[in-house]
């Protein structure tokens, strides 16, 4: 009976015990549900170390399986506990190697990962850490010591960088110093050449006005000299129509196809002391103001600097920065201040750029809106628009005005019996070029070929392409005058709607004017001639209308030459002067030996020489040295006297020399800051550490091919003695910032074929010198190189590697 009892009592307090484990396993296996959760969750026994993780934050349901080892998001983990702060480290720092930390499911997994065996179970690992870490602390120690040499050398070249910096900055405060007294010596220079500029502008202005005021007018004993008294006779209508005329005739004369605006007399208005505004024309008298006459200064500066002779019409083509002066001149704004610098628009850029090359530049700039004003929007001369929207009378206009002088008949009747001559030449030639390409090779100029007769031509065959081309030529050389004439009309409109203040002021420009188109449009004695027996009503007679409609020789009515007398004041003057007079007379000898009939021939006979005063018209000729006319106008010439030109050079020499002394200064100012970098602060990297290798190469040579790495230079690959083939230019040093590693690139080198352009990228590691120790071609033109380099061992090296 006892022994049934304790038997009994011995169950139930098993029973009991069974009960009270029951219930503390329940209680134990209480755990979140998730990261950042403060609900709890109870495991059942059925679901301990059953291979799933009920308990992702501590994995205490898992005790003898791995499911909630290493695993980064559990189930049930709170998605919104994302915070690192809220997550247990996942990683097992081993105890003797503190800077080895391995993933919790590596734990007890049977490899020993520590060299003591404590991330697995106890007897499984051999305690190896005595030899093991020997061997790690060898390592870290020549690591240190590797590090610590290329420490100290980087700091030595940051410490040279820092001192040539401090170096350099100093030199190029010396520098700027240095210029600004050499600036103060340019202004000055420039000043003196300012200087000369306006005395010589003032000289001339007064000397210009004096002669032309002799030439134009009659002494009371005009005897005295026999150019005297050119102008003085003619009215101011006759005086306009001579500049236009002149202006013509110097169309004529001039040899470039594109211009269209009488040079000769832009020229004379600055010897007036006068400029046209662009676009508007109005007239500018320069000499009235201290600004003008600096604007003036600098013109007849520049026309000292060039060649005279480009000047005049039918001259020497000598190039002149791309052109000759008098293409130059075809543009309104050229004569306009714009071409020079002014103190009160740019004290510091005064004179800097070189007047022939701004008037080259203003030229491109102006040249078409010039041609299409001064063509378009014109007006006659003596005529103003009746406001500043009427352009007036339009380029068609003012040409037939022009042709309907009496000037202008014979050109007029000359270009069109040419126009139909060249007509009869084109139809002629076109007609034997068909028969001959339908294989009559006796077709000929002239004969009948299929029924049809080709046009007769009034000289031999094989003239046609000299007479074509001599047509062709002289017609343009006519419209070119006419041109210039037009351009005369629109320039003089201006200058007659000027408000002068006295009538006789209005008549001295009008000489200086028409003296000064004379001059420089480089017109002969007999042209003036010619031009006055047009203006003046009573040198030409009927016959000299009728020339252009009647074969006789056009000098037949012109010789003897007519002479008038008209009254100025009380004096009785003559029309033509003396000198004109004479020249028309020697013209007049010459002439009248000259065989008239194949001037008259007109289209029906033409010799194959084509005579000058062929259809009634003649060749315009600039006037030579022995023209008296060019013995008169000599004291005109812009031609500077040799103590003028030795003083002019003497103070241009002293501008370019201090100029030169300015330029050496900035240019080794600017080669100073490019020893530091210039312009990029970071070149030589952030402190500068690259400068010490800035010159350098670097090679290693891998099985035949020899791999050359340049700072700031090319990358190669070479083969044998053979010039390489170029890896790329430098262009950057970089951090890479996945790896924490310098990287050197260079790129856009030699293009692969069928493939991109060839770059180098060398990752560089700390070293105590600078070394290539590995290249590679990863992927086809893209080279990798590992280098070490004392460049690396930085501060964020040895924090990286725990040195």
């Amino acid at each position: 009976m006892m022994r049934r009892w304790n038997v009994r009592m011995q169950l139930q307090l098993c029973i009991q015990i069974a009960f009270i484990n029951t219930l503390t396993i329940q209680a134990i296996l209480q755990c979140p549900i998730g990261f950042g959760s403060t609900e709890m969750q109870s495991i059942s026994d059925d679901r301990i170390n059953d291979d799933f993780c009920d308990c992702p934050t501590n994995g205490a349901d898992e005790p003898s399986t791995n499911a909630c080892a290493g695993i980064d998001y559990w189930p049930g983990r709170n998605a919104a506990a994302t915070d690192d702060q809220t997550a247990p480290s996942l990683l097992y720092t081993c105890p003797q190697q503190p800077h080895l930390s391995i993933s919790v499911s590596k734990l007890y997994d049977g490899i020993c990962d520590c060299c003591d065996g404590a991330d697995e179970y106890p007897n499984v690992c051999v305690d190896n850490c005595a030899e093991l870490l020997a061997a790690e602390r060898e390592r870290k120690q020549q690591a240190k010591e590797t590090f610590d040499q290329g420490y100290k050398k980087r700091q030595a070249a940051i410490a040279e960088f820092e001192s040539l910096q401090q170096t350099v900055q100093v030199q190029v405060q010396q520098k700027y110093v240095a210029l600004e007294t050499v600036g103060a010596r340019l202004e000055q220079a420039k000043q003196q050449v300012q200087d000369w500029k306006l005395e010589y502008a003032s000289a001339r202005l007064a000397h210009v006005e004096s002669i032309s005021m002799k030439l134009a007018t009659a002494p009371e004993d005009s005897s005295s000299h026999d150019a005297l008294g050119l102008l003085e006779a003619l009215t101011d209508d006759e005086l306009f129509d001579v500049i236009i005329h002149a202006c013509q005739s110097a169309g004529e004369m001039e040899d470039a196809e594109d211009l269209q605006t009488c040079g000769p007399l832009r020229l004379a208005g600055l010897d007036a002391g006068l400029k046209w505004e662009p676009n508007t024309y109005e007239v500018n008298l320069l000499r009235e103001t201290d600004d003008g006459l600096k604007v003036l200064g600098n013109l007849f500066h520049h026309y000292l600097k060039q060649d005279k002779k480009t000047w005049g019409s039918n001259s020497p083509k000598k190039k002149q920065h791309g052109r000759r002066l008098t293409r130059e001149l075809d543009d309104d704004a050229y004569m306009t201040d714009d071409m020079y610098h002014h103190e009160e628009e740019d004290e510091e850029e005064e004179g800097e750029e070189d007047d022939a090359e701004e008037a080259d530049r203003l030229h491109r700039e102006m040249q078409e809106k010039w041609r299409g004003a001064e063509s378009e929007g014109g007006f006659i001369h003596r005529t103003a628009p009746d406001d500043e929207n009427d352009g007036g009378a339009n380029r068609d206009e003012l040409i037939g005005a022009l042709r309907e002088t009496t000037f202008s008949r014979p050109r007029v009747s000359f270009l069109e019996q040419s126009a139909e001559m060249l007509d009869l030449i084109e139809h002629a030639t076109k007609k034997a070029d068909e028969d001959k390409k339908e294989g009559d090779a006796e077709g000929e100029i002239g004969q009948a070929t299929d029924g049809v007769v080709a046009p007769a031509l009034p000289f031999e065959e094989e003239s046609v392409p000299m007479v074509k081309s001599k047509l062709e030529q002289l017609t343009k050389r006519i419209n070119r005058g006419i041109d210039y004439g037009v351009s005369a009309k629109v320039l003089l409109g201006a200058f007659a709607s000027y408000n002068f203040a006295e009538s006789e002021t209005r008549r001295k420009f009008l000489y200086t004017l028409t003296v000064g188109t004379i001059n420089h449009g480089k017109l002969s004695s007999v042209q003036l001639w010619h031009i006055l027996r047009a203006v003046v009503p009573e040198l030409n007679d009927s016959n000299m209308l009728d020339e252009a409609e009647t074969c006789i020789a056009p000098w037949t009515s012109a010789c003897p030459p007519k002479v008038i007398e008209r009254t100025v004041e009380t004096r009785s003057v003559r029309v033509p002067s003396t000198l004109i007079l004479k020249a028309a007379e020697s013209f007049c000898n010459r002439q009248g030996s000259v065989d008239s009939s194949q001037v008259c021939a007109g289209k029906d006979l033409i010799s194959s020489e084509m005579p000058d005063g062929y259809m009634d018209y003649f060749v315009v000729e600039p006037r030579d040295d022995a023209d008296d006319l060019s013995v008169a106008l000599a004291s005109l010439s812009l031609d500077l006297d040799e103590k003028s030109q030795t003083e002019l050079k003497s103070l241009e020499d002293s501008v370019n020399a201090v100029e030169g002394d300015k330029k050496a200064i900035e240019d080794s100012i600017v080669e100073l800051q490019a020893s530091i970098g210039g312009d990029d602060p970071s070149k030589f990297g952030v402190d500068g550490e690259l400068h010490s290798v800035k010159d350098s190469c670097f090679s290693i040579t891998t099985g035949k091919y020899t791999y050359e790495l340049c700072m700031f230079g090319q990358a190669k690959q070479k083969e044998g003695s053979s010039g390489g083939t170029d890896l790329g230019k430098w262009s950057e040093a970089t951090v890479d910032a996945e790896l924490g590693q310098r990287v050197w690139r260079w790129e856009r080198g030699a293009k692969c074929w069928n493939g991109p352009q060839r770059s180098a990228h060398a990752y560089v590691t700390c070293g105590k010198d600078t070394t290539i120790v590995s290249a590679d071609e990863p992927e086809t033109c893209k080279y990798v190189f590992q280098i070490e380099s004392f460049i690396a061992c930085d501060d964020a090296f040895r924090v990286q590697h725990q040195l």
